[in-house]
């Protein structure tokens, strides 16, 4: 079961926005890496994200959504979709990627980027509130996102912000991307923010 939720930009919940339901046949984990990279979009559980954006957008109203993933979310085919029908998204890093004309590796540019803040940050693990000393790092990045084989959506590159959250004894790292505009460290808290928003879904 694969379902969104909806939420106000203060974290209070609306209800499911989309639910699917399916039955695997195989085992994901027992294909091998390269026969799955060679499966089209279409053929992968990965579609779900695709198809709960596609389902919500004639649903959405006059509001302005931001959509929000965790790693598993890290789909190119997924962002792509979420930029071509004009939403913002906050999506955690997970696949390294080229960027820009420099053909240089995301997670490398931001973690080299200056720190732009250092403050507290609160978090919940294990149903245990914790809070952590962190660096706040952004950087902008035009993304090379797409496959080389692509069979859907195209492939575009889009200019993206990227945020890292991380702390100085290697417990935690985000790495976030967003379509959101930042130009702050008040921008910067407020992508994180909607990002831990996340967990509302569990």
């Amino acid at each position: 079961m694969h379902w969104t939720l909806a939420l106000t930009p203060l974290g209070e919940p609306l209800g499911i926005a989309d639910l699917q339901l399916w039955t695997r046949e195989k085992n994901p984990r027992k294909i091998s890496l390269s026969a799955h990279q060679k499966k089209p979009i279409e053929e992968k559980e990965s579609m779900k994200w695709i198809q709960a954006v596609e389902n919500i957008y004639d649903n959405v109203g006059d509001c302005d959504p931001v959509w929000v993933t965790d790693r598993e979310g890290d789909v190119y085919e997924h962002i792509n979709t979420v930029i071509t029908r004009g939403y913002n998204f906050v999506v955690r890093c997970n696949n390294d990627r080229i960027i820009g004309e420099e053909e240089g590796l995301l997670k490398e540019r931001i973690r080299s980027a200056p720190i732009l803040s250092s403050q507290k940050l609160e978090i919940n693990v294990n149903k245990k509130r914790l809070e952590l000393a962190v660096n706040i790092q952004v950087c902008e990045c035009g993304l090379i996102a797409g496959p080389k084989v692509n069979s859907y959506g195209g492939c575009k590159d889009h200019n993206i912000s990227v945020v890292r959250v991380s702390d100085d004894d290697g417990y935690l790292e985000w790495i976030l991307l967003t379509s959101l505009d930042i130009s702050s460290v008040e921008e910067a808290l407020e992508v994180i923010s909607i990002y831990k928003n996340r967990w509302k879904i569990e």
